[in-house]
């Protein structure tokens, strides 16, 4: 068997020439891909004239394609709905714009409005506990800063690895807290009772001036140029129906409280089927709350022996060190902070405080009532920015076989208003007022139950020594 004689280049290129005007090349209603022609070896001894002849048939072949490449997009132009994007056609004309009605300037808050009003929620905003619109300052202020975005939207994936472990928000608390009128009404009565005295226009006037001086400034210089004006050293309060009324430190009553001091280790409650887990704060968001401020009681109202209970006992004792069973924490941002952060911080916060406190007063009473919400056993927060504040009550009930602890916002106030700084004054005064009476009056009955306890275990033990000192005497005699 032969085999066929390989030919040149040259050759093979005559033999086809006449065939050349068959190739089909794409039609503006035709858009087949296009391939190039299969490439070849030349021939090392190809001639002059085969090598002219190829250099020819290259251009012309070039021609061809970029003709083709033309008909190719024309089509695509003519046959696509959506045409190609060229900056001639994308961008307007200069005469255009000019021709546009101007509506208002390109802002970021311009941005954020237009937003929220075709119902597009700024994600800054999510899960911000709701406010009446009086002005829309705190929206600005949130806008200042490009890397709240991402603040938010850390805070917001708390907020929702708190609720796998049933601690939750005031977006769901505060429907908890409407279907409870009761409940309601005695927590409202606590926060919203009438007072002797009132703020007076001036001091609200000087706290105006520090106001305006501090709001854009860090969290430290807020909170303490803004904290004497809303909670006084003292307070006006009644001796008696025919006494005088007369000015009384909040301190003289056993008011103590902790700056920026973090909580105990483990005071946040974690059910029972995820204690074993290792990384709490990556899994559920749990830390050790660290209020900005911590308020309870000074260990100098209470006796040695009430001390002694107290720490055998009550797990709140060392849960704010140096003050015994706080009743109210602050939380506050300044300039760069959000209300989703003072939130987030308050809830663990108050969680604590709660669990703390039940687990105390339920052990005074033989039969409680867990699925029921306890007034000795809640505790208050304030959450404030530069701009809003938010006074908050933290409960805790069980749900079917599950404890439930819940924030619900009681009050709002915005910081621009006179009349809401002297209402917030007086509501977080009636607090404090609160945890000094009937709070510390709880903790009292409760300390005569616990030293009933102590006796009896005391005379307990006592009685075993002697029994057993007697069995040891039995044995040797």
């Amino acid at each position: 068997m032969g085999f066929a004689a390989k030919r040149s280049y040259a050759e093979y290129y005559f033999d086809i020439g006449s065939h050349r005007s068959v190739l089909d090349y794409p039609s503006p209603t035709s858009t087949p891909p296009i391939s190039n022609p299969p490439s070849f070896r030349l021939s090392q001894t190809r001639s002059f004239h085969s090598r002219s002849c190829v250099t020819n048939w290259k251009y012309e072949e070039k021609g061809r394609a970029s003709q083709a490449d033309e008909q190719f997009h024309t089509s695509r132009r003519v046959e696509s709905p959506l045409p190609l994007l060229r900056r001639s056609a994308s961008l307007p004309t200069l005469h255009k714009l000019r021709s546009l009605p101007l509506v208002a300037p390109l802002t970021r808050q311009n941005l954020l409005f237009t937003d929220c009003a075709e119902g597009v929620m700024d994600p800054r905003l999510v899960g911000a506990p709701a406010t009446p619109q009086k002005s829309a300052s705190s929206i600005s202020q949130i806008c200042d800063t490009p890397s709240q975005a991402s603040i938010a939207s850390g805070s917001t994936d708390v907020s929702a690895k708190l609720e796998f472990i049933n601690i939750f928000g005031h977006e769901t608390s505060n429907s908890i807290l409407q279907e409870l009128p009761d409940f309601k009404a005695k927590v409202l009565s606590i926060v919203s009772g009438e007072r002797l005295s009132a703020m007076k226009p001036q001091s609200a006037k000087k706290f105006r001036s520090d106001f305006n001086d501090v709001k854009s400034r860090n969290e430290a210089t807020f909170h303490e140029r803004i904290i004497p004006h809303i909670i006084k050293s003292g307070r006006t309060v009644s001796e008696g129906d025919n006494a005088e009324d007369i000015y009384r430190e909040f301190r003289e009553d056993g008011l103590d409280r902790n700056v920026d001091a973090e909580f105990s280790s483990g005071s946040v409650p974690i059910p029972p089927s995820h204690t074993f887990e290792k990384n709490l704060e990556q899994l559920f968001g749990v830390k050790n709350p660290k209020p900005d401020y911590t308020f309870g009681f000074n260990p100098s109202i209470f006796t040695k022996d009430e001390q002694l209970l107290l720490q055998r006992y009550d797990t709140s004792y060392a849960l704010s060190k140096g003050i015994l069973s706080p009743f109210f924490i602050m939380e506050w941002k300044g300039s760069r902070g959000t209300m989703q952060d003072c939130s987030v911080q308050a809830r663990r916060g108050g969680a604590a405080i709660v669990n703390a406190r039940r687990q105390i007063h339920a052990s005074t009473i033989l039969e409680y009532d867990y699925f029921a919400p306890d007034l000795t056993t809640i505790a208050f927060s304030c959450a404030m920015t530069s701009e809003i504040a938010y006074v908050a009550v933290h409960w805790c009930q069980r749900i079917e076989d599950n404890d439930c602890w819940y924030m619900a916002v009681v009050r709002r106030f915005f910081l621009a208003e006179d009349n809401d700084i002297q209402t917030l004054r007086l509501s977080l005064h009636n607090i404090v007022d609160w945890g000094l009476s009937d709070r510390r009056k709880s903790i009292k009955e409760e300390l005569i139950v616990l030293d009933e306890r102590w006796q009896r275990a005391k005379a307990q033990d006592l009685e075993a020594q002697e029994q057993g000192s007697v069995s040891k005497r039995r044995r040797k005699g």
